[in-house]
């Protein structure tokens, strides 16, 4: 179950064109976002390999395609399809509300911190 609290609205629904990935931020995440006709699909803007953004990689279907080392990600879900990376990419619930893209996000965690002077 989610917290009603989490949906946030990432834009009309004439913001992201149909077959067209788009990018949008909410919540501290900088997002992918691919509709389908009514199926949408929202997930990290970071590949899992080398941190670099994918919204200027290649998108062929529901397929985006790393700009940097070639890894290639399923829109639909996140999965890795092919190499170097081996970790999918973080995918959040969405759906079509009243017009509006909608995606489920928790606000994004903050970074580790390295601890330096600390001697145990």
């Amino acid at each position: 179950m989610t917290d009603d609290a989490r949906w946030m609205s990432l834009g009309s629904e004439a913001e992201f064109p149909d077959g067209e990935l788009r990018t949008a931020e909410a919540r501290g995440w900088k997002l992918l976002v691919l509709r389908a006709g009514s199926d949408i699909s929202v997930l990290e803007n970071r590949c899992t390999h080398a941190a670099t953004r994918l919204d200027t990689g290649k998108v062929k279907a529901c397929v985006v395609t790393c700009p940097l080392h070639g890894a290639r990600f399923d829109l639909r879900d996140g999965a890795v399809l092919t190499g170097p990376a081996t970790r999918p990419l973080t995918a959040f619930t969405a759906r079509l509300e009243n017009g509006e893209v909608m995606a489920d996000l928790p606000e994004k965690p903050a970074p580790a911190r390295p601890k330096f002077g600390v001697f145990n």
